[in-house]
This record gives structure tokens, sequence and C-alpha cells, in this order.
């Protein structure tokens, strides 16, 4: 058994957790406490879910800009608003002057985030050339405006205040801005529009009060897309300027790419699952896949920390895992190999391969050899997850992502924080996931909701993580409906999570799970999730009664916080 550090039985160790939100009304869930209420501000005023989940998002990106911003790109889940519950992919794309082999790849090591095989001076991660084309904006705007019952100026009324009043800087804000201090500095505006005097990061409250962070070029542009809507960002003077500077310091979106984006929309896919139905994007991760697997395993009545549930659910997620590195990618621009893998025929093939007492190595399984990277080691840090809900039982889950933390770490024209999307696209020509003109990468997110058998909703849920993120959403899922959890405990019990070779335990985990699962042929690694770590992924959701009452579930070791009326 490899260890991250010396662990002692019978050592000191954090007990901490939160207190369930409950609600008839509505609630938000989100990654700071000032966007959740940003969010359950706007249910108060008479917005729904959409609206909440909105308001939630834009407030988020201006307080937490390392996991989302207007320049980043989502994913939403409904359900409620009208017969059918319905997606909105908002991905960032690869621009127009794209192409497969823009990147130098020199290294045969793995050094960055998502896995692929080293790119020269991190092109593909930071700076100019790293930038996609942002969705975040035209996303929100779209779905405040098809589906919101409030004006736009209303949703984004609170993120506008936190921009230009500021807010006081919490622990998490300040660790951030410490930890990528350097890469912020690089770039004279990002570090004017993130850092204490352009330089420091910002001090939370200690013996003295926290410093105020505020964003006044950032509020300017949130009023502009109030007013004027998403044209404000994707066209005229503010694209004009966004694209003129990217490009003049090397990078390859402009003005057209902006012009040009839109977001995608369609009817939520469902995958059965015992009693219920999950609602996700459809052919955008492996997650609906890996779903339909766990399905089919014999998961309920067991211990949640039963090792052979454990078991079996690595072999699932090992599997699914290999699959989507050589199949997967934007499925617009495949030949359709990927639907037709993601069948129950396949799914029932893949449940039946997994002893119940063997692990099967990476590479004894029948889609190893994957070319082009495998799932990187380093949490990545990026993303944020909101849950929302109101009291007509309408329901959104939204994840939303710069990709790495601070994406490319350039902040453009208009306080605009920009992705880092090209490094999500595998830097190899030839393979699914290869960068193309207007394609967008794979993903890891996973905004899901649960229904019950008459379409109810049941169960709102995502997180946040990188690769962690579908295995972390699996697990607490199957916690809640194969366990009978209440949703805070589900998201507080130990998790586990599967990289390359290892399988990573929580290092709460007893010892005869360690144990046992290493006598069934896998490399454990234990690591010790606190405050400051992402080894397991951030999660959050709402869980829904049978008579109609709503509660939250949040990370007892993050920022992230429920509010409810």
């Amino acid at each position: 058994m490899n260890r991250e550090k010396h662990l002692a039985p019978g050592g000191s160790t954090w007990l901490h957790t939160k207190t369930e939100a409950r609600s008839r009304h509505g609630m938000v869930c989100a990654r700071h406490p000032l966007a959740a209420a940003a969010g359950c501000q706007i249910l108060r005023q008479g917005g729904n879910a959409v609206d909440a989940a909105a308001a939630a998002s834009f407030a988020n990106g201006v307080v937490q800009p390392f996991a989302n911003s207007l320049g980043g790109g989502g994913l939403l889940v409904m359900s409620g608003f009208g017969d059918q519950p319905r997606y909105i992919d908002y991905r960032y794309e690869a621009p127009s002057n794209s192409t497969p082999d823009m990147f130098t790849v020199r290294s045969q090591t793995l050094q960055d985030p998502m896995g692929w095989r080293g790119v020269a001076n991190r092109e593909n991660e930071v700076g100019y050339r790293a930038v996609g084309v942002p969705g975040s904006a035209a996303g929100l705007v779209a779905a405040v405006e098809q589906f919101g019952s409030l004006a736009l100026s209303d949703v984004m009324a609170p993120a506008i205040e936190l921009a230009a009043s500021g807010f006081e800087t919490d622990w998490l804000g300040a660790l951030m801005q410490g930890i990528h201090l350097d890469e912020l500095c690089r770039f004279p505006a990002t570090a004017h529009s993130m850092l204490r005097d352009g330089r420091f990061p910002y001090r939370p409250a200690t013996v003295n009060p926290a410093d105020v962070q505020r964003q006044p070029l950032l509020a300017e542009t949130m009023r502009g897309i109030a007013e004027a809507g998403a044209s404000f960002f994707y066209a005229g003077g503010l694209a004009q300027q966004m694209s003129a500077d990217i490009m003049g310091h090397g990078g390859i979106l402009d003005a057209a790419d902006l012009a040009a984006y839109r977001p995608r929309q369609g009817t939520a896919r469902r995958t059965p699952y015992r009693r219920f139905e999950i609602l996700g994007a459809d052919n955008v991760s492996v997650a609906p896949f890996l779903f339909g697997v766990l399905a089919r395993l014999d998961l309920a009545g067991r211990d949640p920390l039963d090792p052979r549930r454990i078991h079996l659910i690595v072999e699932a997620i090992k599997r699914c895992r290999t699959i989507e590195r050589r199949h997967l990618g934007d499925t617009l621009f495949m030949d359709g190999t990927w639907p037709q893998l993601c069948t129950p025929e396949r799914m029932d093939e893949i449940a039946d391969s997994i002893s119940p007492d063997r692990a099967s190595p990476l590479t004894d399984l029948d889609e190893a050899g994957v070319a082009g990277g495998y799932p990187g080691k380093q949490p990545v840090e990026g993303t944020t997850h909101i849950c929302a809900t109101d009291a007509d039982g309408n329901v959104v889950s939204l994840t939303e992502t710069v990709l790495s933390s601070y994406g490319s770490r350039v902040v453009t024209a208009g306080g605009v924080l920009l992705n880092n999307a090209m490094f999500a696209f595998s830097p190899h020509p030839g393979k699914p996931n290869s960068i193309a003109p207007g394609k967008r990468p794979l993903s890891n997110m996973t905004p899901i909701i649960v229904s019950d058998r008459s379409g109810g909703p049941f169960l709102c849920l995502g997180a946040t993580g990188g690769q962690r993120i579908s295995t972390a959403v699996a697990q607490i899922l199957s916690l809640v409906v194969d366990a009978g959890y209440g949703i805070q405990d589900a998201i507080s019990t130990p998790r586990f999570d599967v990289s390359v070779d290892d399988v990573i335990l929580d290092s709460r985990m007893p010892r005869h799970v360690v144990t046992d699962l290493e006598r069934r042929g896998h490399s454990i690694v234990l690591r010790s999730e606190e405050f400051t770590t992402l080894h397991f992924a951030n999660a959050c959701g709402i869980l829904r009664s049978s008579d109609g009452e709503y509660t939250s579930g949040v990370n007892p070791l993050s920022m992230t916080a429920a509010a409810a009326y």
C-alpha cells in the first residue's frame, strides 16, 4: 500500500460537518455562501429555479474567479420547464484558426492536469493560445431569457453589486491567489484585477477585518450584458477589444469566433437507474454510460463501505474511463461510433466483465492502450456547481468552469477572465478529442437531476474537481438510491477515486477496507482530505422528500453552502 504521508492509526483527525438546510419553497446550493445567497435572493423576488441558478453563477464568477467567469462555459440541466427535461450546452469551443497540431508536444511524461503528454511551454494551459471561445455569457443569458421569470437585469443585479461595491476576502480566495501568484503576476491586467495592489493576495479576516475586493471593469461589463443581452459580450466594441488583445499576444480567438458562438440545446438524456431516471446532457461525457453500468451491478443493501461494493464501482469506473478516452469527443465531429457504443447491450457486456473478487489490470481491459494520455493525478479546481429548486418543483443542475484554476490566467478587456479550453483537447491529431475549429472538448462536468417514476424531481446533484467529478456523482447517487442515505450524509461519507493504476481512498476509510481491496488486487493510495485539498471532488445536492420538502447536502470541508427560504 502506498501512502501520501504517514497516517498514524489513533492519531488526531478532522471531525467536521455541516447542518442541512430545509425548505418547502426553494433552495440554492453553490460553492460560495455569497453565490448561494444571491440565488436565494432571486427566489424571494419571485424568480424561478433558472433565475436563481443563473444569479448564483454570475455571483460566483465574481467572488471565486478561479472557478468560473463570463469567459468560461458550462452545462445546465433543467426539469419542470415544459413537457420534457432539457439541457443547455454552453461549453467553450476551439476557435476557427485552431488546428489539430497547433501545439508542440515534446515530453512523453504526463505533465498537465488532464493527463495529456507534455505540451511545450504549457501553451495549451497558460496564456493567450490556451483560450477557447467562451460560452458562459451566452448560455446563462439564453437560460434566463427563454426559461426565467424575471428580467435579466434583476437576475444579474446581485453579481453586479458584488463586483462594484466589493466583497470581503475569504480564506479560500486568499489561498488560491497565493498558490497561483506567480502565474497571475505574468499578466499585468490579471494582476491588476485579481491581486491587492497588483502584486499581493488579498487578506482574509484574522485579527483585522478582511480586505475588500472590487472589480469595477467587470461590473461595467455585466451592466452592459444586463441591459443589452449577450450581444454586448459577443458583438460590438467589447468583442473587438477582447479579440485585439488576444490576437495581439499570440492567441487565435478573433471577433468572428465570438460573433458566431451559439449554445446548443436539446432534450435531456434519460438513463434508468433502479426505480428512477437520471436526467443529464446528451453525449458530453461518459457519465450516463457509467450510471448505466452501475445500475447493472449488485450495490443495493450493502454497507456503503463494504469493500466488495467499492471494488465493483472501481472496476466499472476503470472500464468506462478507458472507453471514454478511446472513443468519446464532440459527437458533432464524429462518425457516430460513440452513440453506437453507448447501448444497453454494451452496458451489459461491461458489467458482466467485472469479476466480483479480482481487479482487472488496465492492460487486461479490452479498451486499453489509449493513446494521447490518461487522467492526470492533479485535481482541477476551476469549476463551480449550483443546484436550484423553486416552490413550483422546478429544478436546475448547473456546472460551469474556466477549466483549470483561473483558466488561462488571462484577464482581458472588460475585466473578463478567460478560459483555457484548449488544454481539454488532446494535443495529438487523429483522436476523437483532437482539436478542430468549432469543436467542443471532452468534458468532466456531470450536472444531473434524478426523477421518480411520476417524473417529479427527487435529487439534484453535481460536483467540481476535474476527472473526479463523475466518480463522485456516481458514488453519492448510489449512496442515496442504493443505501437510503440523506444527501448530506451521502456527500460527507468518505469516498474513493481511480487514477491510472491506483485506487485513491479517503484516509478515513476503515483499515479492513484497505486490506480487502489490496487482497482483490488493487493498488491503494491513502489521501487525507482537508480544507486545502480536493482529492475526491467538491459536491453539492438537493434532495426532495415525498412530501415536497427540500434538504441540502454540501461538502463539509469547503465553502460550499446552501441558502433557503
